[in-house]
């Protein structure tokens, strides 16, 4: 079983469909903006803030870990 790898290509992905800028993120999830641009090159988030951009994005985990141009539901609709 292949392991689970945190997409930065899928955070790029999911900011450019919500149209959410790293500012907008990084203060909707109460982080910097130099974490934002950190994750979206190929850094891996800790859980904890994963879990405020997911929140901030509206989406699940899941979505940073699926394939790009996966179409999943938001966390409401979940």
């Amino acid at each position: 079983m292949a392991a689970l790898r945190f997409s930065s290509a899928r955070l790029r992905e999911l900011c450019t469909q919500r149209g959410v800028t790293a500012s907008r993120l990084a203060a909707d999830a109460g982080c910097s903006v130099s974490s934002i641009y950190k994750w979206r090159r190929s850094r891996t988030p800790s859980a904890d803030a994963l879990a405020a951009v997911a929140h901030a994005l509206d989406v699940p985990l899941e979505a940073f870990f699926a394939p790009a141009g996966a179409q999943l539901p938001s966390r409401k609709a979940a």
